[in-house]
């Protein structure tokens, strides 16, 4: 797919843009938060689309004859979001990861993860508080979806003013019980939460020559595995693409209790089983995680961050990893010391496809 019959490169096509073109925030229509059902809204056909904010607000009223408040789940508001999907109706889809991996993901996208989860900047509230009579209890943060690798460069921008491409963001909403808390015998009542989509896109330049190179996608999802038992467990990820960051999620259960660097002891990649480019403690990972993104990555998170040289998300191309001459590549975790069957990893990997 081309965007121009422009002899120039992408890079100078870039510049030229940076001159051309004007930035847009606006809000696109809301989306009300359904218990245990799917909510969906289109992406209005205009201009590029560079990143999408969702900011999640509301109350809902908790009661209880003696409690006085109720034991929050781990990541507790983030699983309100079940899944996010953002599709497109030519197969690809950008987006399609739960909302506690998002929160994540949003950790090491832009290296301020400190401020991510911090009341003081207004981002993150949750209430707890039961009482006989019932008390209504405010939720409200946000996250960020980006769809280009970061924000100096266009690459993963979407042409939504192009006649063929539709986009849809569809979320998959949680119950509130089920994702706030771990009190089974808590009413929950009068739910009232909305998500509001705010959509960052740049006007499209009437120069051909400033329009920038669109032909590459990029893929954030997510993969969850059970762990059978300790010693190496090795997970095969998709090949053919161009992988930017890897990040590994390991808990004792499936909603979220985080294993330790003394469980989860070594991470791997292998090309073709024999070839090993990287193999790493996850102490020696913790420790650089926290270097790159300014703060400590939550228990359990663990990141191959492929696109920082320095600087977090601001790194060339030099130490991507290209599969698509690879035919095996494997992420191998080292575990020790778990128990039971109920071991969860989750793997959230951000790639780079080409447009056919």
């Amino acid at each position: 797919m081309t965007t121009t019959n422009s002899k120039l490169s992408p890079a100078q096509r870039s510049a030229n843009f940076k001159l051309a073109t004007r930035k847009y925030e606006q809000t696109i229509p809301t989306m009300t938060y359904a218990e245990g059902q799917t909510v969906s809204v289109i992406l209005p056909k205009s201009r590029f689309a560079q990143k999408l904010y969702l900011q999640i607000a509301g109350t809902f009223t908790t009661s209880h004859a003696t409690k006085t408040t109720f034991a929050k789940s781990p990541f507790d508001k983030y699983n309100l979001l079940k899944q996010i999907r953002l599709q497109l109706n030519n197969g690809f889809n950008p987006y399609q990861i739960s909302g506690r991996d998002l929160f994540l993901y949003n950790q090491m996208s832009n290296g301020i993860n400190e401020l991510l989860d911090s009341d003081a900047f207004g981002s993150t509230a949750l209430g707890n508080v039961v009482s006989v009579g019932g008390t209504a209890n405010q939720i409200k943060y946000t996250l960020e979806m980006p769809l280009t690798i970061n924000e100096r460069d266009e690459v993963g921008i979407i042409n939504l003013q192009n006649p063929e491409t539709s986009v849809t963001l569809s979320i998959d909403c949680d119950t509130i019980k089920a994702s706030l808390m771990s009190d089974v015998d808590v009413v929950v009542s009068n739910v009232n939460i909305v998500i509001t989509p705010i959509l960052v896109s740049f006007s499209i330049p009437a120069l051909a020559d400033a329009v920038p190179d669109y032909s590459i996608m990029k893929l954030v999802s997510e993969d969850m595995r059970n762990i059978p038992s300790n010693g190496e467990f090795r997970i095969a990820l998709p090949t053919g693409l161009t992988y930017r960051k890897i990040l590994v999620f390991v808990a004792s259960d499936t909603i979220g209790t985080a294993l330790t660097t003394a469980q989860l002891t070594k991470i791997q990649i292998a090309f073709n089983q024999a070839d090993v480019p990287i193999s790493v403690p996850t102490d020696y990972l913790a420790w650089k995680n926290k270097v790159d993104y300014q703060g400590s990555l939550p228990k359990g998170c663990f990141v191959l961050d492929f696109a920082s040289q320095g600087i977090a998300n601001l790194g060339g191309s030099r130490d991507y990893v290209d599969t698509e001459g690879i035919t095996n590549f494997e992420l191998i975790l080292s575990l020790s010391g778990i128990s039971g069957t109920t071991n969860t990893v989750w793997v959230v990997a951000e790639k780079l496809a080409k447009l056919q």
